[in-house]
């Protein structure tokens, strides 16, 4: 799993979050000793498109830096949908991205 999250422009930061990603057909196959857990592809690297894994994950953030939108995006970047950022006792705000928005990035707007 790969999550990063950078700060694009004052009060707008960039999340991507992924699993498992291959191409297409791709196989894997084992290769060395039976007792180890080595992995190639070889030549085998198939084509396109590339098959991502969703992560459904929440992301916990200090209610100070005042989170108020959160927006999947689609692949040119545009916002898909807002998305409601949740309150917890703890003095955080949780936001969450789910495979069921069929992306792999989003965008966090701040006060």
């Amino acid at each position: 799993m790969t999550v990063t999250l950078t700060e694009v422009a004052p009060k707008r930061w960039f999340l991507a979050a992924s699993g498992f990603m291959k191409n297409t057909n791709m196989k894997f196959v084992k290769y060395g000793p039976e007792d180890n857990d080595r992995h190639t592809v070889n030549n085998n690297w198939e084509t396109g498109p590339l098959l991502c894994e969703g992560i459904p994950m929440s992301v916990r953030f200090p209610k100070s830096m005042g989170i108020n939108k959160f927006f999947p995006l689609d692949a040119s970047g545009n916002r898909k949908q807002t998305i409601q950022c949740a309150a917890s006792t703890d003095d955080k705000m949780s936001v969450g991205c789910d495979p069921q928005y069929k992306t792999l990035w989003y965008e966090i707007v701040t006060e």
